[in-house]
């Protein structure tokens, strides 16, 4: 640190420094904090928020799945109304999803939201389309059951109808050919019901395990029976019997043509299915990515904070002890410098202080001796001014009336001159009252106009009154009083004209006596000067012998005055020296105390200190000069001050002295 600072200016950078790293700290401390606090606040407002839509919209996604998958499954038509219901829901949290991440510029999240919404719609279009199957499914399976029944009916009308006529036959007693003829259509119409038994079964089985190729299989079937249908017809010549078998065969093409549109329907169910199960999966895909962006996010700003504050922890660990020595250093360097500059003082003054006491002893013992020789003095010069007084009372008298007759003459002078100077005073009192009787007229002239100019005015207004007619008649009256008073102040202001003009006239007339007073005066006055000019150089004359004596007297009074002067301060020097060795002695104890606090040994300073002795000044009193009082200019004599004078008297100290302490 600069040996100039002051004790004051190095302890204030020492703690400026404290401070200024404290402030760092706390401000790093604080941005920190605030960023973890800004990351707690995006985590609880922004992306605990997204987690949590993202979690309904997962949960939501897999509900709408294991849904379908059991309507895909199984034609049940109760779960819409929860895959409805769950739709709804889902757009509900997809919207969520939209305004949270358009409120806070979560572009990821948007990317994602607008993914599964375009999912989540084709999920409904594909939807919508497999309910629309199931309602034809239905439809044709209704079919299916009622052409079935049909055909079994059609069929077993046609056996019941053989066996009415084998059992004819076998009353009749047929031949064999014709028995079994008969045998034969009632067994092909058998298996007929046999293979469309065995349709139906595999229609029913396909149906529970969606296995189209069952129906496909139970299709197959269709020829054999067209078949055997054909082989009966050949046989068959009775009307009704070809009737029966012509519903027969037309319930089983009707039979077959639902099979067939079931088929068809099963297909497309089927492909509904697939694009039901690829969809469901996109959409649990987009949501499972909201949901595992937002845990990302959660994992991210939660990282980001701990890290955050890793690094706030760290930064004032690090901070602290880096204060810590720096205080340590910057407080050895201030106390180091500080002790030194307060020792340096403290030998400076211990040093000074012992000269202190030294001179002043030296200071009484020369104070004494200079009061005893101006004691001597004072006696000598008594005798001198007790002779020149003598001789200064004649002058003096001499004097004194040469300058009573020059007073006289002086104030016959400054009398003549006080009149002509009343005179001039009243010229130049008549000169204002003059000009100040101008501006008056001035004035009244003025006022004449301004009269002159409401008489118009009273005239105009009295021919726009006259104009107005009956509702201008008020206003006729006023405009004529005030035409009157117009002409009143014009006549007013012309006598007064006249009267302000005959008193100028008057003060002229004055004025010109005043002048000739002035110039009798003047001729006086130049006598009454030339008279005091004569008497005036011979009391100048006669002042000027008496102000020699005079400055003789005084020239003995001052030396008088000096040797007592310097005998009271001799007496004084040595009172101040007595005070000034106490105050030099005191000193020295408090420096031995400043010692003390600043180290510093002042064990010899102390020593040296206890052999000073305090010193008394002895009492002298010089013999005092009685001079004549008969001289018109008595000689002053100084005054003795032998009051205790005050620490600042005896050692006085700027303030700027003691500045490096």
């Amino acid at each position: 640190m600069g040996s100039n600072m002051t004790l004051g200016k190095r302890i204030t950078i020492g703690f400026s420094i404290l401070v200024f790293i404290t402030v760092v700290l706390g401000i790093i401390g604080v941005v920190n904090m605030r960023n973890a606090a800004s990351g707690a606040e995006k985590l609880s407002n922004v992306y605990v928020p997204g987690v949590d839509v993202a979690s309904n919209i997962f949960k939501t996604a897999n509900e709408i799945r294991y849904d379908m998958r059991a309507f895909v499954l199984n034609d049940d038509e109760t779960v819409l109304a929860n895959v409805k219901k769950n739709f709804a829901e889902l757009k509900k949290y997809l919207s969520q999803a939209e305004e949270l991440g358009k409120k806070n510029n979560l572009k990821e999240l948007l990317q994602e939201e607008k993914a599964a919404s375009k999912s989540l719609d084709e999920y409904q279009t594909w939807t919508e389309q497999s309910e629309k199957t199931l309602a034809k499914k239905k439809i044709l399976d209704l079919a299916m059951v009622d052409n079935a029944a049909i055909f079994i009916k059609n069929t077993m009308s046609y056996v019941d109808s053989q066996q009415e006529q084998l059992k004819q036959d076998l009353e009749d007693k047929a031949d064999k050919t014709k028995l079994w003829d008969r045998y034969e259509k009632i067994a092909s119409i058998n298996n007929v019901i046999s293979i469309a038994t065995e349709a139906r079964i595999a229609g029913q089985r396909a149906q529970v395990k969606h296995d189209v190729s069952l129906l496909e299989t139970a299709v197959g079937k269709f020829e054999s029976i067209y078949k055997n249908i054909a082989q009966i017809r050949a046989t068959t010549v009775r009307p009704v019997n070809l009737e029966q078998l012509k519903n027969i065969e037309a319930s089983a093409k009707a039979y077959e043509s639902a099979l067939k549109g079931f088929i068809s329907t099963m297909q497309e169910s089927s492909n509904q299915g697939k694009n039901l199960v690829r969809i469901s999966i996109d959409v649990l895909n987009s949501a499972e990515a909201v949901q595992d962006l937002g845990l990302k996010n959660v994992k991210d700003i939660s990282n980001e904070s701990n890290s955050s504050l890793s690094v706030a922890s760290w930064i004032m660990i690090v901070g602290l002890i880096v204060a810590l020595i720096i205080s340590a250093i910057v407080a050895f360097l201030i106390i180091r410098s500080i002790v030194k500059v307060v020792t340096d003082a403290v030998k400076s003054l211990s040093e000074g202080t012992t000269q202190v006491v030294s001179a002043s002893e030296q200071i009484s013992s020369a104070s004494v001796s200079l009061a005893e020789g101006a004691s001597s003095q004072a006696s000598s010069v008594e005798e001198v001014s007790a002779t020149i007084e003598e001789a200064t009372a004649s002058n003096n008298q001499n004097a004194d009336n040469s300058r009573e007759a020059n007073i006289l003459a002086q104030h016959s002078n400054d009398a003549a001159k006080v009149g002509n100077h009343r005179v001039i005073e009243l010229m130049s009192a008549m000169e204002q009252i003059t000009a100040s009787s101008q501006k008056i007229a001035k004035i009244i002239k003025t006022i004449d106009e301004i009269a002159f100019q409401t008489n118009l005015l009273a005239l105009n207004a009295a021919v726009e009154a006259a104009r107005a007619g009956e509702h201008g008649l008020g206003f006729a009256v006023v405009a004529e009083e005030v035409k009157n008073l117009a002409e009143r102040s014009a006549g007013a202001a012309k006598e007064i004209t006249g009267i302000i003009e005959a008193s100028i006239d008057q003060v002229k007339a004055g004025t010109e006596v005043a002048n000739k007073t002035k110039e009798s005066f003047e001729d006086i006055l130049n006598g009454i000067k030339k008279t005091s000019d004569l008497i005036g150089e011979i009391a100048i004359s006669a002042k000027e012998q008496a102000e020699g004596m005079n400055q003789i007297a005084t020239a003995m009074g001052s030396v008088d005055q000096i040797t007592q002067q310097n005998a009271s301060a001799s007496e004084e020097t040595a009172a101040a020296a007595e005070e000034l060795n106490a105050q030099a002695l005191s000193m020295l104890d408090n420096v031995s105390e400043l010692a003390l606090l600043a180290g510093f040994d002042m064990g010899k300073e102390n020593r040296a200190s206890s052999n000073i002795k305090r010193i008394s000044t002895p009492s002298i009193t010089p013999k005092r000069l009685s001079m004549s009082t008969t001289s018109k200019k008595p000689i002053s004599k100084p005054s003795s001050t032998t009051s205790r004078r005050t620490n600042e008297d005896v050692f006085p100290l700027e303030e700027s002295d003691l500045k490096e302490f």
